[in-house]
């Protein structure tokens, strides 16, 4: 069924995806408010992780397949999502609503030419400082915005449900670290 979609609309279907690793929810034993002690799972947790490793290559293998990128989340998975991504060469992607540091984002930018960096609301918190030194730092022609929508609302408009107008707060937020 998801290959017949993809060849039907391959003049529209542009990416495959999102994939990736969450490891906030982990096991849902604490909402998400613990950090995951990798090296103490539970069996279901194990089993979270084995399912995410799973359905990432078998979209890595429809978006080479098809020669198209993909679109990749990853949150509170740094280590592990470019320990998967280096060791199932998965070089041709877009790093969605990007919230990691700049140490992440060359460590990404050093393993592949082809992997973008797309922004979200969330680089105009106050609380985002060092998503906002990443989005400095990450070269524009690998930079994209998004919404995330209904999610992530931009500072001026927190606690509104998110809709495309508001990529232009993170343009804005964009400029203003970038001519600083």
């Amino acid at each position: 069924m998801t290959e017949t979609l993809i060849r039907e609309n391959r003049d529209i279907v542009v990416a495959i995806g999102e994939t990736g690793f969450d490891h906030h929810y982990l096991d849902g034993s604490d909402g998400g408010k613990m950090s995951v002690d990798m090296a103490n799972l539970s069996p279901k947790a194990r089993e979270q992780i084995e399912n995410q490793k799973h359905w990432w290559l078998a979209q890595w293998e429809l978006a080479k397949k098809y020669d198209l990128p993909l679109v990749i989340h990853t949150r509170d998975a740094r280590d592990a999502t470019l320990d998967f991504m280096k060791k199932n060469t998965i070089n041709r992607c877009v790093m969605h609503c990007f919230s990691e540091d700049w140490e992440f984002a060359r460590e990404l930018l050093d393993f592949s030419s082809e992997i973008y960096f797309s922004f979200s609301g969330i680089l105009t918190y106050k609380n985002a400082p060092k998503i906002q030194e990443a989005a400095s730092k990450i070269p524009l022609n690998r930079i994209l915005i998004e919404t995330d929508s209904p999610f992530l609302s931009p500072q001026a408009v927190r606690g509104t449900i998110n809709e495309p107008a508001n990529t232009a707060y993170v343009l804005d937020k964009l400029v203003e670290l970038r001519t600083e």
